[in-house]
């Protein structure tokens, strides 16, 4: 599996090759990699809290447990 980073490089690099300069073109891949990975950050967190809500409401899982389940789904691979 992919990180986010590289994803994000990915995704940059595919949409930044606009034809200008090469030096535009660059720092135009730089702005789309930072912010792919800003949004693919910020929605992990959502995602992670909603699955911590929903196990919670249906006490799947105790507190301690979600503690773990966190770290867990928060770990950069």
């Amino acid at each position: 599996m992919k990180t986010i980073e590289e994803r994000a490089m990915e995704y940059a690099s595919k949409k930044a090759d606009i034809s200008l300069s090469a030096i535009y073109n660059e720092a135009l891949a730089n702005i789309y990699e930072e912010a792919y990975i800003a949004g693919a950050k910020e929605q992990n967190r959502i995602d992670i809290d909603k699955a911590c809500d929903w196990l919670k409401a249906r006490n799947v899982l105790t507190d301690a447990s979600l503690d773990g389940f966190r770290k867990a789904m928060e770990e950069e691979k």
